[in-house]
């Protein structure tokens, strides 16, 4: 509870444990695994079970139980996780000629579910996790935010390549960061960000580097939500660039990221950028040498901005 905001974390209530009470009382409910494969035997062994949402009753009970706990807590935000492989609980058993519809029907319910929620409980945001990003389609879209978009967190080039691609389509998300180094900490940059570093350091270098990446951040991130535009084209190649362009057309101004990736032997990249005031004059700060230089809006957007990184992988 800070700044008059809750926050609740109700975790995976789609997924059910064997000998719970839902199990023990409501079995008919419950949807059990079939033709695993070896590398997802433990949710047999474990005894996962999933609430079918397609069954009108199963989904009755949980939007209440969920419903009544949000007013009874006050509860502003709303996480929903789901760490499941849920084609092989709608499979099982499912009759050759309704094929799929099991899963149609489940889906139709999470929907109602999450509609219901937001019916009778106008102002919540919900924000949804489902091992990171295996719900990010548009239906979710409409009644989600994205928080957390991956559990493949914290590699460089894979956080690079879900900004690069997300972005066009998302205005929040993101991951975040567990290293201080600029390349690594700029990757997981975004509209969402979480910071997880070993918070009991007594070492002062430490908070030193801490502090100026934190204060880079909070110098860019306002433009993370705003207008993007690729500057480079989409690859997981180490040996190449990788750079993009968010812009904030209200206040003609922006922040430009651009990575140079661990095995590639090109030193500088010329960036056209885009969404700019052609009769403005525009001041680039890099903000690893502090220096500035300005540039017309017709240059930058017609022959571009040569970007120099001197190691690789740099930022």
């Amino acid at each position: 509870h800070a700044h008059g905001l809750k926050y609740f974390q109700w975790f995976e209530p789609e997924r059910v444990m064997k000998g719970t009470w839902l199990d023990d009382n409501h079995p008919e409910w419950l949807l059990t695994p079939a033709d695993l494969p070896p590398e997802l035997a433990y949710h047999e062994k474990d005894g996962f079970r999933l609430l079918d949402l397609g069954n009108e009753e199963a989904r009755e009970w949980i939007t209440k139980k969920i419903s009544s706990q949000l007013t009874e807590y006050g509860v502003d935000i709303y996480r929903q996780d789901f760490n499941m492989c849920p084609l092989y609980y709608w499979r099982n058993n499912e009759p050759e000629d309704r094929r799929g519809m099991r899963e149609i029907r489940y889906i139709e319910g999470l929907y109602d579910f999450l509609d219901t929620l937001r019916r009778d409980h106008p102002n919540l945001v919900i924000d949804n996790c489902a091992s990171g990003g295996r719900r990010l389609d548009f239906e979710m879209l409409r009644r989600s935010l994205f928080l957390w978009r991956t559990d493949d967190c914290w590699d460089p080039i894979a956080e690079q390549c879900m900004t690069h691609a997300l972005s066009l389509w998302l205005p929040i998300h993101g991951v975040g960061s567990i290293s201080l180094n600029p390349y690594e900490f700029r990757s997981g940059m975004g509209s969402s960000f979480t910071m997880a570093l070993d918070f009991r350091s007594d070492d002062p270098k430490f908070w030193e580097q801490a502090a100026a990446r934190v204060n880079e951040l909070m110098r860019v991130r306002e433009f993370f939500g705003k207008d993007y535009y690729p500057l480079t084209p989409y690859t997981t190649a180490d040996d190449a660039w990788i750079a993009w362009q968010f812009h904030d057309p209200q206040k003609n101004a922006g922040v430009v990221q651009a990575f140079r990736r661990g095995k590639s032997a090109d030193s500088e990249r010329t960036v056209t950028l885009r969404g700019l005031d052609k009769q403005s004059s525009y001041s680039l700060m890099d903000l690893d040498s502090s220096t500035a230089t300005v540039a017309s809006g017709a240059s930058l957007s017609e022959s571009g901005t040569r970007i120099s990184i001197g190691q690789s992988p740099g930022s």
